[in-house]
């Protein structure tokens, strides 16, 4: 189910750019004084997120580099391959970027943040990870793990100035002064 307020893109559009990882589509739209105007949204595939809760109750945050990037922090995750599920995804990339597998999945939030950048995105929460090999990660990316506590990362979250995770901020934030938040935020985390 997408986005409550998320209209998707006509059936009437017609893509007008594919690339690698976007599509450009476009439409004629009535506007209400009655004339018609071009409209245009991008299409990317849904990403899927993984925030690893270790089974000592440590957290995963992984530290990565691409070549056209500095250096950022964020959670594990990447975009959804065509016939995969999201759950699926999130599984792959666990293992790929940190060598990690859990038994339980729990979604978190499925969010399309975006009104003209059309993509849903889907954030769970990997509890009691295990290491059960090495990170078999994509040569674009260098990945360092860190694990922490969990008011460690909260503190993380709310200083961290490249860290990566918009949808999630606002949720570090509220726990960081929410006693009440932080414990909802805990039990999430931990079930």
């Amino acid at each position: 189910m997408p986005h409550k307020f998320f209209q998707g893109i006509p059936s009437h559009a017609k893509r007008v750019f594919k690339g690698v990882l976007f599509e450009v589509w476009q439409w004629e739209q009535e506007i209400f004084d009655g004339t018609k105007r071009t409209f245009e949204a991008v299409k990317r595939q849904d990403y899927a997120e993984a925030i690893p809760v270790l089974e000592n109750g440590k957290i995963v945050v992984i530290e990565q580099q691409q070549p056209h990037l500095k250096s950022f922090y964020s959670f594990i995750g990447g975009r959804v391959d065509a016939g995969e599920t999201p759950l699926n995804a999130a599984r792959r990339e666990l293992r790929e970027e940190s060598g990690l597998e859990s038994p339980e999945f729990f979604l978190w939030k499925r969010i399309q943040p975006y009104q003209k950048v059309i993509f849903e995105g889907y954030h769970y929460i990997a509890r009691r990870c295990r290491y059960v090999g090495e990170p078999t990660m994509p040569e674009e990316e260098k990945i360092t793990i860190h694990e922490m506590e969990f008011d460690e990362l909260i503190r993380f979250v709310n200083e961290c100035d490249t860290f990566r995770g918009m949808q999630s901020q606002g949720d570090f934030i509220r726990a960081k002064y929410d006693e009440t938040e932080r414990e909802r935020l805990k039990k999430l985390f931990y079930g």
